[in-house]
């Protein structure tokens, strides 16, 4: 079973993830892949250059890169349960949507709670005003087809969970879903 989670900055996907890998799934993160290759050219793994990084890797391997090396890894490590957190291009779903027991879940929560959890972290990523995070955001809903296009995504989604603050709340939904997709 492969999960994928999607959804704005701050809306809570590495929380649902969290609560996963709890349940037994290896995680999967997209920009950990991104970051890797920052890295490797000695780049901060700030989030604009995370977005320009991976709109790259996009625009020479595939729109659908990112999701082809997260998949060479599950399957090389035969991994039968894992979350993937961060997609942002439709692409990236389609090689997703290759695979049986795939399920795409959409994580929202109003702007203005994600901007503080984002402030909150103190991630290298997310030192930025509030006008620069919104620019931000209209940044991963492009029209580019090798950008990001969280939009596209968003209506891609098998399931929304709104995570609007109460942890509770949201483990009831993240276990309501298991139960629909879980054998």
């Amino acid at each position: 079973m492969i999960i994928g989670l999607t959804g704005s900055a701050g809306a809570g996907k590495d929380t649902v993830a969290e609560y996963l890998t709890s349940k037994g799934f290896k995680k999967f993160v997209y920009s950990d892949y991104i970051r890797t290759e920052l890295e490797q050219e000695g780049k901060p793994a700030n989030r604009n250059n995370l977005i320009e990084k991976g709109n790259e890797i996009r625009s020479k391997h595939g729109t659908g890169e990112l999701s082809v090396r997260i998949l060479a890894d599950i399957d090389r490590d035969q991994i039968k349960k894992a979350v993937l957190v961060g997609a942002r291009n439709p692409e990236e779903i389609g090689k997703l949507r290759q695979r049986k027991n795939f399920s795409l879940w959409f994580i929202d929560a109003p702007l203005k709670v994600r901007y503080e959890r984002i402030k909150d972290r103190k991630s290298i990523k997310d030192n930025v005003t509030y006008e620069e995070f919104v620019a931000q955001e209209e940044r991963e809903n492009s029209n580019d087809a090798n950008s990001q296009q969280l939009k596209s995504v968003a209506v891609l989604a098998d399931e929304t969970l709104q995570n609007t603050g109460e942890i509770d709340f949201l483990h009831q939904q993240i276990d309501r879903l298991l139960s629909k997709i879980e054998l």
